[in-house]
């Protein structure tokens, strides 16, 4: 073969295939992954995206929103447990209910926590975290009654939240009449330290008045979910296998004593961690710190 007739050989190659040697869709998306295993974007299965994240560990921002778009339409979507509860809230004379929303700020409206059939990729956890933080979901407690405003909990600025792990009603903690409540964030990471926080209704608002450490191993199963654990922290997830299980973690969850006690007029003991890392119960005088939280938001107003 002269040098003319192989340089024409290559010219054709190379507009067949394109310079990396493999052969282009051209319904797909030019130099992304997606165009080597010659599937349009718009046509993916839930177990070709899943199969595509398997092959192909390269970052392409165009590739990874096609791929989660066909995850999400066709994963089937789990909306996972609600937390709700009752109490007498701010002065009430009467028990009012707080129920748990967990909202889509790309849709604007309740969304789901899991899905199912993530379980074929690799990396399961880390793929639900893509998922969630597309949604940028927000978290809050709404109530029967209309004199009680909405409740929005902490979020996270990347959208890594899975609604809550915990909500308790805690009784009247600092003798003024009224309830509090102690929650916990289901964070969408792979970190087992966490916060339990302590919220009461005071002048006309919520306002978490306390918090300290907590370690999510501590926490008990949801009803729909239950979080494994490595040696660092949290490596994923696992669904309840049966109706039967989901209602053995409801009465576990249900039974789970939290981490306040109280052990005085307007004091509470916490069960909580220090800079070591060491377990210990610590004494807060609570009635303090929400005199406090009254004279200044009474002034405010």
């Amino acid at each position: 073969m002269n040098a003319s007739i192989l340089i024409v050989s290559l010219l054709v190659l190379c507009a067949g295939y394109g310079w990396s040697g493999e052969s282009q869709d051209h319904n797909a998306v030019a130099g992304s992954p997606i165009a080597r295993i010659g599937i349009p974007p718009d046509s993916l299965t839930l177990a070709q995206a899943l199969d595509s994240m398997k092959r192909f560990h390269v970052r392409d921002s165009v590739l990874d929103e096609r791929r989660m778009d066909s995850i999400e339409l066709h994963a089937k979507k789990i909306m996972g447990y609600r937390f709700r509860i009752k109490g007498k809230f701010g002065g009430s004379s009467h028990f009012v209910s707080l129920t748990e929303h967990y909202v889509s700020t790309r849709d604007h409206q309740e969304t789901n926590k899991y899905y199912e059939g993530l379980e074929g990729d690799l990396d399961a956890y880390g793929l639900l975290v893509t998922l969630t933080e597309r949604k940028m979901p927000l978290c809050y407690l709404e109530s029967t009654d209309s004199v009680l405003p909405r409740f929005e909990l902490p979020s996270s600025n990347t959208g890594q939240l899975l609604g809550l792990s915990l909500l308790r009603n805690e009784g009247d903690l600092d003798g003024d009449g009224s309830d509090e409540i102690s929650f916990v964030m289901n964070w969408a990471d792979w970190s087992s330290v966490n916060s339990c926080y302590i919220a009461s209704f005071i002048n006309g608002s919520w306002h978490i008045v306390y918090s300290f450490d907590i370690r999510d191993w501590q926490l008990p199963g949801l009803p729909d979910v239950q979080e494994e654990f490595g040696m660092f922290g949290v490596s994923g997830i696992v669904q309840a296998p049966s109706s039967e299980a989901s209602s053995e973690a409801l009465k576990e969850l249900r039974a789970f004593p939290g981490f306040i006690q109280k052990v005085g007029k307007g004091k509470i003991k916490v069960h909580t961690f220090n800079d070591e890392v060491e377990e210990i119960s610590k004494v807060v005088d609570l009635k303090k710190i929400t005199d406090k939280i009254r004279s200044k938001s009474g002034s405010e107003n």
